[in-house]
């Protein structure tokens, strides 16, 4: 079967599109006065055949002559024949312009309590892991098949594994919604199902358990849970270690997915743990070169995510060629993977591009920098016009990047753009997720008080310092050990702001006493361990991650 004339083996082939051959088709999907010819061809249909069928009709029914039956009509035409075309639309989703048809398609069948679930199964494990497009599918589906895997109360070992392994994927799909708190709550009703499982029979479930252990660490991460995000992901790592030595084929890549993760908690966690964490990202990349040799396609991803992890180790050691080295191949790599697969790897591509402007920008390349910091908000403005939930963060990052290169470049207005920009987002953010993006909110207004103050605006850069003051101040009673030293520099300038006010403000004197008070809490550090720990927080604000890897 072929919908465009002239595909036949040794037949001069037509034009691809064929834009009359679209035309026709949507007049036929809303013509409501004969049976549409579409529709006994669905039923018949191979799987590149329903591939072919789905992108013609998706292409048809996005012409706005045809809208809105002709998107109606093909929605109905995927539910009515959902074992054969709901597949092959999971699958050529990502590829067309406007594939909205097949989304509400996808949507109503995860809302349908009559759904099969061996297909609700089916579809969830087919969607890529990473996707702007299907995102709210994957959240849908998700949701679908762990409310009926809960439903029908089997506690047989299979069925409890199943379940936890659907509430995995739904755990990374909230994620990837914009939902930590939902994505961490199903990360934690797996690992304890999983925990249960390990521990009737480690054999079987080991491997589960690492799976969970490894995602729930990066959804403790994201939530500002660190040290429980290093023990998850520490946990991981052995237990792949484990595994490696019995069947290193089957989990050497999974060894080195984790050895990545574990080098992100290490440096989010502390300055203390940086030798460490950059043993674990080189390892990482020693393993997925190594498979990358054998089996690219398989392999070539995981490279590139540790190799922007590696290069903002190596960044924070001071080792800046070294870590520009490992920054531009990984943007080499993700540049191809965008080009091959837009919508899985177009945002990495414009993390990676952020993460080797904040590199280049340490080493004084700033042309350089803010070339790459320019490509990589483009990308983001354009993924976050279309899919928010997980780009905004990601352009709001970009931002806090782009005012620091403007600044440095001499340019403060444009700088001040940005910061504002920038504030303004995490701040939106931080109203939503305050456990996720206040610390981002605090930091941006530090660096914002200060192009204030550069640019002779003092009473706007005390208000910006006295909210990110306060902000660490409630950050530090959570978390003393991580913030403490962050609210101590943020003091620091408040006190500078104040101080350069005319007339000077009363409240410099009770800014300093707490400050000492910090001070001497903190053991008597010196300014100069204040300034390193801020540099600590603002780089770990201004690089960001791929990921989380795929395990």
């Amino acid at each position: 079967m072929s919908l465009y004339p002239g595909q036949s083996r040794g037949v001069f082939g037509g034009l691809v599109p064929d834009r009359i051959a679209e035309h026709l088709v949507g007049a036929l999907l809303i013509d409501p006065t004969r049976p549409c010819v579409i529709d006994p061809l669905a039923t018949t249909a191979g799987d590149a055949e329903a591939e072919h069928l789905l992108t013609v009709c998706t292409r048809a029914a996005s012409h706005p002559h045809f809208a809105p039956g002709a998107g109606q009509h093909l929605t109905q035409l995927c539910l009515s024949n959902a074992d054969t075309l709901l597949p092959a639309a999971v699958r050529i989703a990502t590829q067309v312009e406007l594939p909205t048809p097949l989304l509400d398609a996808l949507e109503r069948l995860a809302n349908d309590p009559q759904a099969d679930v061996d297909l609700l199964t089916k579809l969830q494990g087919m969607l890529p892991t990473e996707t702007q497009v299907l995102a709210h599918s994957a959240v849908a589906l998700g949701n679908a098949v762990v409310a009926r895997l809960k439903a029908a109360n089997d506690e047989s070992g299979g069925s409890r594994a199943a379940l936890a392994e659907s509430m995995r994927k739904l755990a990374i799909a909230l994620s990837g919604v914009g939902q930590p708190s939902q994505a961490l709550a199903a990360a934690t009703e797996a690992i304890e199902i999983q925990r249960s499982l390990t521990e009737q029979d480690s054999d079987g479930y080991l491997s589960n358990l690492a799976r969970i252990l490894a995602a729930y660490s990066v959804l403790l991460g994201e939530v500002g849970r660190r040290s429980e995000a290093l023990d998850a992901v520490t946990e991981a790592t052995s237990i792949f270690r484990q595994l490696v030595i019995k069947d290193p084929g089957t989990y050497q890549g999974r060894l080195a997915a984790s050895l990545y993760n574990l080098a992100i908690q290490r440096r989010e966690l502390a300055q203390v743990q940086q030798q460490e964490a950059l043993a674990a990202a080189t390892e990482a990349v020693d393993i997925f070169r190594q498979a990358a040799e054998q089996d690219p396609q398989a392999s070539i991803r995981g490279l590139a995510s540790s190799l922007t992890a590696r290069s903002a180790l190596l960044g924070d050691a001071g080792r800046q060629d070294e870590a520009i080295d490992a920054g531009t191949e990984s943007v080499e790599i993700y540049r191809q993977l965008a080009e091959q697969r837009p919508d899985a790897y177009r945002a990495e591509l414009a993390q990676c591009l952020n993460n080797l402007a904040v590199m280049l920008g340490a080493a004084g390349q700033r042309d350089e920098a803010l070339a790459a910091l320019h490509e990589a908000v483009g990308i983001h403005r354009d993924l976050a016009a279309r899919h928010p939930n997980d780009n905004v963060p990601r352009l709001a990052s970009s931002l806090y990047n782009l005012a620091s290169r403007f600044n440095d470049l001499g340019q403060p207005d444009d700088a001040l753009g940005a910061a504002h920009e920038a504030v303004a987002i995490y701040r939106q953010l931080a109203a939503q997720h305050p456990e996720v993006y206040l610390g981002n909110l605090g930091a941006s207004l530090h660096n914002l008080a200060i192009l204030l103050r550069e640019m002779r605006l003092p009473q706007k850069a005390i208000i910006a310092a006295t909210e990110s003051a306060d902000i660490h101040r409630r950050l530090a009673e959570q978390d003393p050990a991580r913030f403490l030293p962050i609210l101590a520099v943020a003091l620091n300038n408040l006190a500078i702001q104040l101080r350069g006010s005319e007339p000077q403000s009363d409240e410099v004197p009770a800014v300093a006493t707490e400050l000492a008070e910090i001070q001497a809490r903190l053991g008597g550090e010196d300014p100069d361990t204040f300034l390193r720990h801020l540099a600590s927080f603002l780089q770990g604000l201004a690089t960001s991650y791929a990921g989380p890897e795929t395990l």
